[in-house]
């Protein structure tokens, strides 16, 4: 699978590309690199070329690997250079100049991953005409994946790359749930089985086996979601909607009305909104405080309650 797209130039600051679905905006925070760390890179660029402050937004649960760099024209700013790898939910901010004034920069950048052949990243920034920047990705994960991408025009220009995902899932897959909440910190969604709670890690990887969850049909149209932590004790992730808490359950029979959920994409169609389904009535939605790492039941999906807006990202 091979999907190309070219993209307009946008002459804005470190702009997210108007493309971008509207939950992975109210994220912006986690998509952008502070201020100051662009101002940084943009003054390694020598005046006297022409060149391109370049972010590259991994929004999905994949860790990228740098493949390859190419340039037609100019290359790679030694002292801002592409990081080698890009967690999950971060991003990298590197520079790319001419060799002169009079010359353009043009080249890409080419990042890999399980299921990503390759995720070509191209940019343009030439004498006497507007920049540009294209896209190719390819792999088997190109079908349930999107990047869209930005540039400004200028001497010094900026662009914005934006990977994410837009699969879903099905009974039987283990996922990760990524809540999509607006204020840095961690977002995944951890079942610690040891002692029962429920909150968010930094990653999904070992030690935090309990990011990996297990969908069961719970019927009449809901979900189960089973922790798959490595450490034995209770699994069922439980909304508790009396007190607006969620813990692990032991068991999710018909007695366990809050270990079964109401998963609902939202209209931007990335992020779902986790319903639990308590016969007790109080808050339902799942929701991922990435403030503080805690998570627990809102009354809505609305602002300020970012953090139910969640990614799931088939393992």
């Amino acid at each position: 699978m091979v999907q190309t797209h070219f993209f307009k130039p946008i002459d804005m600051d470190m702009p997210i590309p108007d493309e971008v679905p509207g939950d992975l905006k109210l994220a912006g925070d986690i998509m952008n690199a502070a201020q100051d760390v662009i101002d940084k890179i943009s003054s390694f660029l020598p005046p006297n070329t022409r060149g391109i402050v370049i972010q590259i937004s991994n929004m999905t649960g994949l860790t990228l690997a740098l493949k390859t760099t190419d340039f037609s024209s100019g290359g790679l700013e030694p002292s801002v250079l592409p990081a080698p790898v890009v967690g999950p939910f971060s991003q990298t901010v590197f520079g790319v100049k001419s060799a002169d004034i009079a010359t353009g920069v043009a080249g890409s950048v080419t990042y890999e991953s399980d299921g990503i052949e390759a995720l070509l990243c191209g940019f343009d920034n030439p004498p006497g005409r507007s920049s540009s920047v294209n896209v190719t990705l390819t792999g088997s994960r190109a079908q349930t994946l999107s990047c869209r991408a930005v540039i400004g025009n200028g001497t010094q220009a900026v662009a914005n790359f934006v990977l994410y995902d837009t699969g879903g899932f099905s009974i039987g897959d283990i996922v990760s749930l990524i809540s999509l909440g607006s204020i840095p910190g961690a977002r995944y969604l951890d079942g610690r089985t040891d002692d029962g709670t429920v909150g968010l890690a930094p990653n999904g990887e070992v030690p935090f086996t309990g990011t990996r969850w297990r969908v069961s049909d719970g019927g009449g149209g809901s979900f189960i979601l089973k922790s798959l932590s490595k450490i034995d004790g209770p699994r069922f992730l439980d909304g508790r909607t009396d007190d607006g808490s969620v813990r692990l359950a032991a068991a999710s029979g018909p007695s366990c009305s809050g270990t079964h959920w109401e998963i609902t994409k939202l209209e931007s169609g990335v992020s779902f909104s986790v319903r639990c389904l308590g016969t007790t009535e109080g808050p339902r939605f799942l929701d991922g405080r990435t403030g503080d790492g805690t998570a627990g039941l809102a009354p809505s999906v609305c602002p300020p309650f970012t953090g139910t807006h969640w990614g799931i990202f088939r393992r």
